[in-house]
């Protein structure tokens, strides 16, 4: 697994770590090249969900769409209280509105079960490496290591949640 950050991987990451995008048309096998499917069907711009007409009007009055030291907008407060599970919901449910509003034919769809199995899909993890393990003992201790390996996931990813990144304007 890479931890190089998006903006700076190299052309070798797309080899060694393939997109999980299936084909058009094609059903996902569940191979590491195709787990998930989509088809575009429409699409709204952020600039209609905040309402904004020109962000240079914005700015040069003063507005931001968010600060992460007061934890709202001036004069924008679609992302107020951005982790927030109510006011996350509030988001979701008004950009679902303005999506059935602007694609009526569009059928809304529940959410699909999660089934993934971690064990199933990398059975050699957490054995420091995704490939077959150097170790016999990895195997037979896999599934007693899932929980740790996801603990240490879980911190890892709120210690990079935690790092101050800019504001979006």
């Amino acid at each position: 697994m890479s931890v190089v950050k998006f903006p700076i991987s190299s052309g070798d990451c797309a080899k060694n770590e393939p997109s999980g995008a299936c084909p058009l048309g094609v059903v996902p096998t569940g191979e590491w090249t195709c787990t998930y499917t989509y088809q575009k069907v429409g699409e709204l711009r952020i600039s209609d969900i905040e309402n904004i007409t020109s962000l240079e009007d914005l700015v040069e009055g003063g507005g931001r769409e968010y600060s992460r030291k007061n934890d709202k907008g001036k004069k924008l407060h679609f992302w107020d209280s951005i982790h927030d599970p109510k006011a996350c919901q509030k988001r979701v449910e008004k950009v679902k509105k303005m999506f059935a509003e602007k694609y009526p034919d569009q059928p809304v769809l529940d959410d699909p079960a999660c089934d993934f199995n971690v064990g199933k899909f990398y059975p050699y993890f957490p054995a420091g490496t995704f490939d077959r393990p150097h170790e016999t003992n990895a195997t037979k201790n896999n599934n007693a290591n899932i929980s740790n390996a996801t603990r240490l996931l879980v911190t890892w990813g709120n210690q990079s949640r935690s790092a101050e990144s800019p504001s979006v304007i």
